[in-house]
This record gives structure tokens, sequence and C-alpha cells, in this order.
């Protein structure tokens, strides 16, 4: 017996991990305008960072699976 749904979903899979991946790279760009935007705004800035680190942790989960 054979799988052949594992090699249908695993190019999906791979394809929907590339669209995470450029949906993550356009926020990470629009948290650097944010940064920019409001830097002499200590406690803005600090929410914006929180926001961005946590972009970061999602991006990395996404491009360790992805590389599986």
């Amino acid at each position: 017996m054979t799988h052949w749904g594992f090699f249908v979903i695993v190019p999906i899979m791979n394809k929907d991990f590339r669209k995470i991946d450029l949906k993550l790279i356009k926020a990470s760009e629009i948290i650097i305008k944010l940064k920019t935007k409001y830097l002499s705004e200590p406690s803005i800035y600090a929410d914006i960072h929180k926001i961005d680190e946590r972009l970061e942790e999602i991006s990395k989960i996404v491009k360790n699976d992805n590389s599986k």
C-alpha cells in the first residue's frame, strides 16, 4: 500500500511555507518603518519591538519546518 497523499501534501506545504515566509518578510519591512517612525516614543517603540521579537520567533519556526 502506498501513501500517495503524502507526495501531494508535501509540495502544497512547501508552497504554504513560502507564502508565510513572504508575509513575514513584508511584516518585517513594516516593523522597520514603524520603529524608525516611533524611535522618539519609547513606549510605542517598545511595543513594536515586542511584536518584532514574536515575528522573528515565528520566522525561525517556519524556516526550520520548511527545511525538513
